[in-house]
């Protein structure tokens, strides 16, 4: 990985720590902010801190990267699978990064390629790859961006998973543990779909990402 953090080609300079009146200027009481989010029991609460962080993250341009040492976003990564309510804000909160800040988040997208390989909640990983689709047309930079960050590993393994869910549904539901079958198939079927189509858009003039993901297959088989 070249980075940490990979600015955009598109972008046509790094950002700046521009003069605001909005900047944070108290980062310990941030921390508080965001500890309240990892011990927070319920959606509600979870949901407002998210919201009064986007809020700081809006205000200046600048406060993202202010508090870049908080690892903010890539921390909560770890606990969303369990806060349905509060996953599209999450995401919502990556799209504002990429999207306004014209940064790409090389912590946080490892962070996403963890939570997709536990594979704890099929509704996240699915709003995950609603969000990775996104991103890889926006920027082709994110060909290399995922290659690196391990997230084409993690999108063919998952792919294998279908698979194998394909051959015996029954006998691969009950390895992953999930009583709820009927709407578990449904899910993984959605969340391959949306794979395979990242996939396509990843592959596209990537020669480098079609022989790594061919090297994947290959030790699936």
């Amino acid at each position: 990985m070249r980075s940490q953090h990979v600015a955009m080609k598109s972008s046509p300079h790094s950002p700046q720590l521009e003069k605001a009146c909005h900047s944070v200027r108290n980062i310990q009481a941030f921390a508080v902010l965001q500890n309240a989010f990892l011990k927070a029991k319920t959606n509600f609460l979870a949901h407002i801190i998210l919201d009064a962080i986007t809020n700081i993250y809006m205000a200046d341009n600048a406060n993202y990267f202010i508090l870049e040492s908080q690892h903010t976003l890539s921390q909560f990564a770890e606990k969303i699978s369990k806060l349905p309510e509060v996953q599209n804000k999450y995401f919502e909160m990556l799209e504002f990064v990429v999207f306004s800040l014209n940064y790409i988040p090389c912590k946080e997208l490892i962070s996403v390629s963890i939570l997709l390989k536990s594979s704890s909640s099929y509704h996240c990983s699915i709003i995950a790859m609603k969000t990775l689709l996104k991103f890889t047309r926006h920027d082709y930079i994110f060909k290399d961006v995922f290659r690196e960050v391990g997230l084409l590993e993690v999108m063919v393994n998952l792919l294998h998973k279908y698979a194998a869910l394909l051959k015996d549904p029954t006998q691969a539901l009950n390895e992953q543990g999930d009583s709820r079958n009927n709407s578990s198939f449904e899910d993984q079927k959605h969340l391959a779909l949306l794979v395979m189509e990242t996939l396509t858009v990843l592959l596209q003039g990537s020669n480098t990402n079609a022989v790594q993901t061919l090297h994947q297959i290959t030790l699936l088989i």
